[in-house]
């Protein structure tokens, strides 16, 4: 079975994306809870809505380089 590459090649560098924005981001996150006195949902909120951020910006660049 063939598989197009490039949208797989888009896809992982999303995933990487989420994982080295979630990597950075945690510590940060607990940092400004600590300093500030947030909420846990404060961190979880950064922490989820980030990379997931990331990625959709990572999959939106990706499919307008395809469309060229």
């Amino acid at each position: 079975m063939h598989v197009p590459v490039l949208p797989v090649l888009i896809f992982c560098l999303g995933a990487a994306g989420v994982a080295v924005a979630r990597l950075f981001l945690i510590p940060f996150a607990r940092a400004l809870q600590a300093r500030r006195g947030d909420s846990d949902q404060l961190v979880t909120e950064l922490v989820i809505a980030v990379p997931f951020a990331t990625f959709i910006l990572v999959l939106i660049a990706g499919l307008t380089l395809i469309a060229r």
